[in-house]
Formats: structure tokens, sequence, C-alpha cells
């Protein structure tokens, strides 16, 4: 896996992994695909960023996004359950 140069927080792949299963949550809630809304991966890879930093020194986090998509509300707990080393070693 590779980890942008930055292998304390994981890197974009880690991004990636998180942007697409918080997608896959939100259509399982809503119904709705925001994948191809520009604003709206906007402003959940900003939120995942912010995520991430937080999941480098605590267990847990909320992604919280207000107007998300369309007007709807978006909240996630995400909770770190594999050691930073287990992940960022994979290949």
């Amino acid at each position: 896996m590779a980890t942008a140069g930055d292998t304390h927080l994981g890197g974009e792949d880690f991004d990636n992994r998180v942007i697409d299963y918080l997608v896959k949550q939100y259509k399982r809630q809503t119904d709705t695909d925001v994948s191809k809304n520009n604003r709206a991966m906007g402003k959940l890879k900003r939120e995942v960023e912010k995520a991430k930093r937080t999941l480098s020194s605590q267990m847990s986090t909320k992604i919280e996004i207000e107007a998300f998509e369309n007007g709807n509300d978006f909240s996630e707990v995400c909770q770190l359950t594999l050691s930073w080393t287990k992940l960022i070693s994979r290949p």
C-alpha cells in the first residue's frame, strides 16, 4: 500500500479506502450515489483527512458533514480497529 510519503498517517490510499467505504455507507442509508457529486466528494475528502489526523492519536472520531448532499447531513463514527503498522505494511 502506497503512503504518498506520509507513513505516519497512512497516505492517499488510506484516504481513498475510507472515502469509498463512506460513499457506500451513505448510499446504503439514503439510496443516493454521491460518487459523481464533486462538491460532496470534496467535503468528504476534507473530513476524511481531518479524521485521519485525529485517528493518528485517538481510537475513534466522528465524521459529520452538514449539507453534504442535496441539503442532507451525513454523520458516521470511525473507529481505528487495526494498528497503523499492520495497515501501512500491506503490499
